[in-house]
């Protein structure tokens, strides 16, 4: 009989797969995303491999770990530490700064803003030290930080009898807590729910800025990647959500921006001769041969004889040794893109 996985050894696997320390800051957040969207008690309790889990995890984590490779185009964390956007004109800058305010302004007025401000903190917001501390209250509600305990166990639990999430400010990031969701910060966390719904902020943001009146920034040009792989082969897209007063060349310098991280300095696209000969050693037996599914068995010349029948009157190769040469080159951009080799920063 097969020794039932802990959690610990789940995580350790984890954190192995993705090539991270088992101290990485990326790996417990990852972690705790897993817990909340995939538990793995499937494999604890034997009805799943782990090599399945594993690889169903990644997929299911890869839009987070695709944030790696935004930098300025991402929405900003807290307010006073928005980095600077190189890509937007000042005048988009200043634009971008006073719809934030005017819609933080109008949800401060909110009816359910003022009433939770009213009943828990006097009418008032917060100094940034004071609303932690209130965070942190077991009289509030408080009952664990996810990022100062290895309770994992316990963190589940918890999460499975109905406690919610919050963050606050620490460091460049946020530290997530779980609390009541009864109490004065299960409300609070119920409503930066609703402002999220409401005016398109993250939770944490909208959670912070009803207790301590910081300004969540609504960025006016904003992008996600989304990496995946599917059975070994991988595809890359970017979402870009951009406001339509910004302008065309804030876009494109943005985006070209963009490319760079995911592509490399070094990128240039793909020729149509190169391209040409991937297509005629694809379309000879459906790919079987170039992925690696079965033996070439000399197939290249005949590979050859179809490429020379489609293209040679546009584009030029020797012989077979050269198209298979060219073939396994340009896979290479196929499948081993530079994006993958793009390490996560610490959140």
């Amino acid at each position: 009989m097969r020794e039932q996985m802990t959690m610990e050894q789940i995580k350790q696997s984890l954190a192995k797969k993705m090539g991270m320390s088992a101290d990485d800051s990326n790996l417990e957040w990852d972690w705790q995303t897993l817990l909340e969207g995939m538990h793995p008690q499937a494999v604890i309790d034997g009805h799943l491999s782990l090599g399945d889990y594993l690889r169903e995890a990644l997929n299911y984590l890869a839009w987070d770990k695709a944030g790696k490779s935004v930098k300025a185009l991402l929405r900003k964390p807290r307010a006073e530490e928005q980095p600077s956007e190189p890509f937007l004109r000042e005048e988009e800058r200043m634009r971008a700064e006073v719809f934030s305010r005017l819609c933080a302004a109008r949800a401060g007025l909110s009816r359910p803003v003022m009433e939770w401000r009213q009943r828990y903190t006097n009418g008032r917001v917060l100094p940034s030290e004071e609303a932690v501390r209130f965070l942190r209250s077991p009289d509030n509600g408080f009952l664990l930080c996810l990022e100062e305990t290895d309770q994992e166990v316990e963190a589940t639990r918890l999460h499975r009898d109905g406690a919610v999430k919050l963050y606050h400010p620490k460091g460049e990031g946020w530290c997530m807590i779980l609390v009541h969701p009864l109490n004065s910060l299960g409300q609070l966390s119920k409503l930066g729910h609703d402002l999220s719904e409401t005016w398109g902020w993250p939770e944490e943001l909208s959670a912070w800025f009803v207790i301590s009146g910081e300004i969540p920034y609504i960025p006016p040009l904003a992008a996600r990647v989304m990496q995946t792989i599917p059975n070994g082969i991988p595809r890359c897209t970017v979402t870009l959500e951009i406001e339509p007063w910004v302008s065309g060349r804030s876009l494109l310098a943005a985006y070209r921006a963009l490319q760079v991280d995911l592509l490399g300095q070094d990128n240039h696209g793909l020729g149509m001769a190169a391209l040409s000969a991937v297509h005629a050693a694809i379309s000879w037996d459906d790919g079987k041969i170039i992925l690696g599914s079965r033996s070439p068995r000399n197939v290249w010349p005949r590979i050859f004889q179809l490429w020379r029948s489609i293209y040679s009157s546009r584009f030029s190769y020797p012989d077979a040794v050269r198209l298979s040469k060219v073939v396994a080159e340009t896979l290479k951009r196929f499948l081993s893109p530079h994006w993958l080799k793009i390490k996560a920063p610490s959140r």
